[in-house]
């Protein structure tokens, strides 16, 4: 007997959330394989932080809170953490200098290159067999299931 709507709806939900859970997991293992000493490990959010900076080298504090879904007090724990480490500065805006651009060091740059790195590796494993027409495709339907979570709660 074929599976129903409501059961294939849930079978791929199933599937998502154990895909999503081996991304993570490896991804966060990748964060730790550079070092011997657990306290130089970048937490993932700081990993995302310092990949956002370098996608926009112009951001401030600010932008970062809108772009990450994180509060205010988490990211400027966050800013403060890696600019302690020697990851990121902050440089005054050229036009407003009450504003604080975020920059990343050289050795911000340097690391970032390096997650760029294992994120394009863990992209290429994933995906591995797909051909080109089946990415696209792939491309086209996750784009449809993140609006389908943007519009407001209807019932499906």
């Amino acid at each position: 007997m074929p599976k129903t709507r409501s059961a294939l709806q849930e079978d791929v939900l199933e599937q998502l959330q154990a895909l999503l859970f081996g991304l993570r997991t490896r991804f966060h293992a990748s964060l730790r394989e550079d070092t011997d000493d657990p306290a130089h490990a970048l937490a993932p959010m700081e990993a995302r932080l310092l990949q956002q900076l370098a996608h926009h080298p112009d951001w401030t504090q600010g932008d970062l809170v809108a772009h990450s879904r994180r509060d205010k007090a988490q990211v400027t724990r966050l800013i403060q953490q890696l600019e302690a480490r020697g990851l990121l500065q902050r440089e005054p805006d050229a036009q407003d200098r009450r504003k604080l651009r975020l920059q990343l060091t050289a050795a911000g740059q340097a690391l970032q290159q390096g997650l760029q790195a294992r994120r394009k590796r863990l992209a290429a494993r994933l995906v591995h067999h797909f051909e080109a027409d089946e990415l696209q495709q792939l491309g086209g339907l996750l784009a449809r299931m993140q609006a389908n979570l943007d519009e407001p709660e209807a019932n499906p």
